[in-house]
């Protein structure tokens, strides 16, 4: 094939693969009738390319197309008036859910928490995976739908003295991205500590952040053992409790 035909091809392959994800941004970023009027002279372009191989408007539309990735990814965020994560935010009930299981010999539990309260904030307001928040769940209103199991749970994670479960985040392992999250899921790991019975421990914990509109949907697993922070084990006599207590949480940003 001549140098200027594989030339041609390959401008029209990058226009082609990298107008997509332009034109994705666009049309969730900017204005409807900016879009559309973006959209159009995309069109124009690729029409005069093919027409007459003119890669004047071509050009034209790359540094448009530089110029608007500008106005939406300025200093590496979203738009100029979000800020990463749409943080700081206040934690709570309303958009943090912490749900917890256990196996036993007769059945698994399921459990859920009350009265979350907590924050999320940057540390550093350009960087993405300087996350930090706290977060505390009452033991008091830990809930397995039994009042004679809560209160055995209470009894041996000694809520008297440790009333709270306290995850604290350090950071993110900048895996993911504002950029990259707006275009597709995205996987990683925290590193935190968690503290429960008076014994802190530190932690990576896994994460799957995804975005909902303007929202970001942060959610994970994790599983800790009773013995790692020395909460005696609750099974009783009839009913052996596993050693591993599985825990899933979600929260919208």
């Amino acid at each position: 094939m001549p140098i200027a035909s594989s030339y041609n091809a390959v401008l029209i392959i990058d226009f082609i693969v990298g107008n997509l994800l332009v034109a994705k941004q666009v049309m969730r970023c900017l204005p409807v009738r900016l879009a559309e009027y973006i959209s159009t002279f995309k069109s124009r372009c690729m029409a005069d390319f093919v027409m007459k191989h003119s890669k004047s408007c071509l050009r034209a539309y790359a540094v448009l197309s530089t110029l608007i990735c500008a106005a939406i990814y300025p200093s590496s965020t979203f738009a100029s008036d979000k800020t990463l994560w749409n943080l700081p935010k206040v934690l709570s009930d309303e958009n943090t859910k912490v749900v917890f299981s256990v196996d036993t010999t007769w059945h698994t539990v399921h459990g859920k928490t009350g009265g979350i309260a907590g924050r999320a904030w940057l540390q550093d307001n350009k960087d993405p995976s300087s996350v930090k928040a706290e977060v505390k769940l009452p033991v008091r209103l830990f809930n397995t739908d039994s009042e004679s199991r809560d209160k055995r749970l209470r009894e041996v994670m000694a809520e008297s003295a440790f009333p709270e479960v306290v995850l604290r985040i350090d950071s993110l392992d900048g895996k993911c991205i504002p950029e990259k999250v707006a275009l597709e899921a995205c996987q990683g790991v925290i590193s935190g500590s968690l503290a429960i019975h008076g014994l802190i421990r530190e932690v990576r914990l896994p994460y799957a952040i995804r975005r909902d509109g303007e929202t970001y949907k942060v959610s994970g697993d994790f599983t800790f053992e009773w013995a790692a922070f020395d909460v005696e084990d609750p099974s009783i006599l009839i009913a052996h409790v596993d050693k591993n207590v599985a825990v899933h949480y979600e929260l919208s940003l």
